[in-house]
Order: C-alpha cells, then sequence, then structure tokens
C-alpha cells in the first residue's frame, strides 16, 4: 500500500509542474509545446467565446486538474483502505449514514437522468467535504496515511474545501487564492510523508 501511495504522490506532484509549467508558458509567452488541452479544444465552438473568458477559462483549467487528482486520489485511498479492512461491507460499516444515503441519492438521480455514470464505484458520488468526514470517522485507519495529525488533516481539508468552491463551479481564483491553494496543497503532502 504505502508504494501506491508514493507513486499517487508523485502523479499528483508531477501534476502540480505540469500546472506550473504551462503557467510560466502564458506569464512568459513561451512555447514549450502544444499541452493536451490545446489538442482537446472544440474549435468549432470555443472560439466563439469572448477572448477574456477563454484566457480565464484556460487560467481556471491548471487548478482543475490539480482537484481532480487531489479528489480522485483521496477516494481512492479511501477505498483501498476500507476495502482492506472490511472488503464485503466496508459502504455500509465504515461510511456514516448521511453520506451514504446522499451518494446513492445522487447515482440515483443520475441513472433517471439517463445519463453515462460518472463511476460503477458509489464513493464516486460523494463530495470533498464527505471524504474528509469518512477519513475522520475511521480515523483508526487512516492516522498513519497522515502523520497521526487529525487537527492538522482537518484544518488542511477545511482551506481545500473552501478553495474548491469556485475551482469547481466555475469561479475564479485570485492571485492570493492560487498561493494559497499551492501552500495548503503542499501542506497536505508534507502530512502524508
Amino acid at each position: 500500500m504505502d508504494h501506491i501511495i508514493e507513486a499517487k504522490l508523485f502523479c499528483l506532484n508531477a501534476g502540480s509542474i505540469e500546472t506550473d509549467i504551462r503557467r510560466l508558458q502564458k506569464e512568459y509567452d513561451l512555447n514549450l509545446g502544444e499541452s493536451h488541452q490545446q489538442k482537446d479544444k472544440d474549435n468549432r465552438f470555443y472560439p466563439l467565446f469572448p477572448a477574456e473568458v477563454r484566457k480565464n477559462a484556460s487560467r481556471m483549467a491548471m487548478h482543475y486538474e490539480i482537484f481532480y487528482c487531489l479528489e480522485v486520489f483521496i477516494r481512492d485511498l479511501i477505498s483501498e483502505r476500507l476495502n482492506e479492512e472490511d472488503p464485503k461491507g466496508w459502504w455500509k460499516n465504515k461510511i456514516p449514514e448521511e453520506i451514504r444515503k446522499d451518494a446513492e441519492k445522487r447515482r440515483e438521480q443520475e441513472r433517471a437522468e439517463g445519463v453515462t455514470p460518472r463511476s460503477d464505484d458509489i464513493l464516486a458520488y460523494t463530495n470533498f467535504g464527505e471524504l474528509s468526514q469518512i477519513i475522520e470517522k475511521n480515523w483508526d485507519l487512516f492516522g498513519e496515511h497522515f502523520s497521526d495529525n487529525l487537527k492538522g488533516l482537518k484544518k488542511i481539508m477545511y482551506k481545500l474545501n473552501g478553495l474548491r468552491a469556485p475551482i469547481a463551479h466555475c469561479g475564479y481564483l485570485s492571485d492570493d487564492e492560487i498561493i494559497r491553494l499551492k501552500l495548503t496543497m503542499g501542506d497536505l503532502f508534507r502530512l502524508m510523508a
């Protein structure tokens, strides 16, 4: 399990480095090669949006990628650890009832819409704040992954959850908030070292 966590931390760090490289490219008008974002843009519609909106979207995409990686990483950590502890019943036995009900409701709403399900894993239907609650409720299983510092982890997760809102809901992070995001991610990685 430690090797898996180390590999995932490596990938999160690599994503952070890629984010910084893209920021430097934009800031100093450098061309260090085409990114996957540039290749994947739908050129039929993207040019129809105002330049300022496209610029802000591009800037915020970096932060979305980091949060995407973080949230998936934490879900995977929870799922792997709880599955090790209780392979057949962790969802019912280790997840608070309110979180289970909310996740199941979200999954049913998605099914009712007839869209492609986001995942077969019910944990994918939990939100970032709920992930923090799951870790806290099962601290005896997760403490070793976070330097046995529950108080520190709660503060970090609270900050990250606050920073997540503008990223996830198409808002805009100020330069101060971008610095805060990087510092808080650094705090989390230090706690996991």
